[in-house]
């Protein structure tokens, strides 16, 4: 057995502090998530392992400190004072035995697995040795299905064999459907994605200028996206090697009152290549997606589900024996999709998504502005970027506004055309230019970002065999739509109540 297989078993939720976070902070968490290990993260590598340990280590130093004078008072400590900033690793590649000499011989119960300075996960003793004992219950069955008879009779579920496979519709086709439906195929169901729009990204998508993908286009969804968890910064890696996403190396700022203040990124800004809808294509890649169809409603029949389309053309169809139904599109919609499950229903009722107004500018000459990327305080924008600066664009002056949520909420019915001179206005005299843009184009996101998502994973009705992902459910991120998905990919092989 290797320790990626004790990673599947175990699964990736972790938790990670900075050297900066408070100790007593972290000795809270520990003992309220009942967990014996924290991850120290900066810049998105792993610096350092917080355990028990550590916290004993120092409480013994301070009590001795007391009796002889005074001492700082335990809130002061910082985790880069007490962690171990050199902590053995493994790593998903190395043999269980491989691993649990190493633990043994540097006295670690946890064990950082760290692939390229990837972090991929953590395992403790424990994890180890459920693992093993998993995998000998699995070679049991194995076993006693062959004992009986002198015939092997597989222990896995009809439903994961030929001819038992289980079928499943995905509506929509935005970061968390593509990640949902990539873990199911990948556990041998068959999904079929289904999407309104043209093309597979959800809102992150890029508008072209030509007839062909990379002759100019603007990223009028998403502006870029960080990956903090580890399975999702293995995920990018991956898309970055294949050449869909690279590192947005621009000049990001705030803006406020003419002030201009640098503002850093902790971890790298990723957006996709040639545009930001490129991430989508890349995860839509070997999925089975229907484009330009809407699902209208769908149906139990017989114990299954009936799905009811209609293509953009106005063609409409009717397709039966769905064993399990994923819905992964913004709360509003989700809660007219989800009526036959009045608990799931009722759930996405209770978000309410905010409008975005989004404007794209293009421009003869360059502009002379000393960033490529600005939050703006006190105006009706809220992010202006020069969408050409990121890698891989075409050259030429092209620059994205978004408009607050106040504002875009105030002029939601505004006609397009109105809204896209008035905030290029706005962003003319913001940045004090005489310059006139060549071409104006204005869209609107109804449903732009979840206000109030419900902080669970996803939500399954496991009676009706109907589920839902996405970020109003987890938080209103790229990464925290891609990983509502992919949580639902693997919980629903398990047992496990409504919210996940």
């Amino acid at each position: 057995m290797k320790v990626k297989e004790v990673l599947r078993i175990k699964g990736n939720t972790l938790f990670s502090v900075t050297p900066e976070s408070k100790l007593s902070d972290c000795v809270i968490m520990m003992a309220d998530k009942d967990m014996g290990s924290l991850v120290v993260m900066s810049g998105g590598k792993l610096v350092g392992m917080l355990t028990f340990r550590e916290v004993l280590r120092i409480l013994a130093k301070r009590q001795i400190e007391q009796r002889v004078g005074p001492t700082p008072p335990f809130t002061e400590i910082t985790v880069g004072e007490v962690m171990n900033a050199q902590p053995s690793r493994a790593s998903s590649n190395m043999e269980v035995d491989e691993l649990r000499k190493l633990m043994l011989e540097n006295h670690q119960r946890y064990m950082p697995v760290v692939d390229e300075d990837v972090l991929q996960g953590v395992i403790s003793f424990h994890d180890v040795a459920k693992a093993i004992l998993e995998e000998q219950e699995f070679e049991n069955k194995m076993l006693k299905g062959y004992i009986p008879t002198g015939r092997w009779k597989s222990p896995i579920p009809d439903r994961c064999l030929p001819g038992g496979v289980m079928r499943v519709a995905v509506v929509g086709a935005g970061i968390a459907g593509l990640a949902c439906a990539h873990e199911l195929r990948l556990r041998g169901c068959r999904v079929e994605v289904f999407e309104k729009s043209r093309g597979p990204g959800g809102r992150m998508p890029t508008r072209w200028l030509g007839p062909v993908a990379g002759q100019g286009g603007f990223d009028h969804g998403a502006q870029y996206f960080s990956a903090e968890h580890p399975v999702f910064q293995r995920r990018v890696h991956e898309a970055a090697e294949s050449g869909a996403v690279l590192p947005w190396e621009g000049t990001v700022v705030d803006l406020a009152y003419n002030q201009i203040t640098p503002r850093p990124a902790s971890s790298p800004r990723w957006v996709g290549v040639p545009g930001m809808s490129a991430f989508g294509s890349w995860l839509a890649k070997d999925l089975t997606i229907h484009r330009q169809t809407r699902v209208q409603k769908f149906f139990r029949k017989n114990g299954r589900w009936t799905l009811e389309t209609v293509a953009t053309s106005g063609a409409q169809a009717s397709l039966p024996d769905w064993d399990f139904v994923v819905v992964a599109v913004p709360a509003e919609q989700a809660a007219e999709l989800l009526v036959e499950s009045a608990t799931l229903s009722q759930a996405a009722r209770v978000v309410q998504s905010v409008p975005n107004w989004t404007v794209m500018l293009d421009f003869e000459q360059p502009l002379v502005v000393p960033f490529d990327g600005a939050f703006v305080h006190d105006s009706p924008l809220g992010w202006i970027a020069r969408d050409s600066s990121k890698p891989g664009r075409q050259d030429s002056e092209r620059w994205v506004l978004q408009a607050t949520t106040d504002w875009s909420q105030q002029h939601l019915e505004m006609a397009s055309e109105d809204a896209g001179h008035q905030l290029a206005d706005v962003f003319l005299g913001l940045l004090g230019i005489a310059t006139s843009p060549t071409e104006i184009r204005a869209h609107r996101w109804r449903y732009s970002t979840p206000l109030n998502p419900l902080d669970v994973e996803c939500l399954i009705d496991r009676d009706l065999k109907l589920a839902a992902c996405g970020d109003w459910l987890r938080g209103a991120r790229v990464e925290a739509a891609w990983l509502s998905g992919w949580a639902l990919g693997h919980a629903l092989d398990i047992a496990s109540p409504v919210a996940v």
